[in-house]
């Protein structure tokens, strides 16, 4: 069977080669945390600065039970294993994972930096480039 035919055939049973409705189309809009400030600090003998930001990063998702990931872009930025509910898994030293509850997905920080700065964190949808929402955190 020729392409023209088989296009021809879909076109007949009703099929189409569009892309899924907008409704399928993941989507992120910011809820709450950014930007916040917090103060960073380090212990004795540690290489790092550590800063604990109180405010949760959360952003509303759609479809509702989307996995979104978090991921600091920052050079040497790094969440620290910490204790984090079940809808939270750790991919990496700078990447978890948030399973959505109720068409939201949020998650709190604590970041390890090698000076205090400006970080970034992007929330996007987990194995998808875009959409991506950008939280703006400020070490002091």
């Amino acid at each position: 069977m020729n392409a023209r035919a088989w296009l021809s055939a879909l076109i007949v049973a009703g099929l189409s080669l569009a892309p899924a409705s907008g409704k399928d189309v993941p989507h992120l809009t910011l809820k709450s945390g950014t930007p916040q400030t917090a103060r960073a600090w380090v212990a004795a003998r540690a290489t790092r600065y550590e800063t604990d930001f109180n405010a949760a990063l959360v952003v509303n998702v759609s479809p509702a039970k989307l996995k979104v990931r978090f991921r600091c872009i920052t050079r040497g930025c790094e969440f620290p294993a910490s204790d984090q509910p079940d809808t939270v898994s750790r991919v990496n030293a700078s990447t978890y994972d948030v399973q959505s509850v109720k068409g939201t997905a949020s998650i709190k920080l604590t970041i390890w930096t090698v000076a205090p700065e400006n970080v970034v964190v992007l929330a996007q949808p987990s194995g998808a480039k875009a959409p991506q929402v950008r939280f703006e955190l400020n070490e002091q």
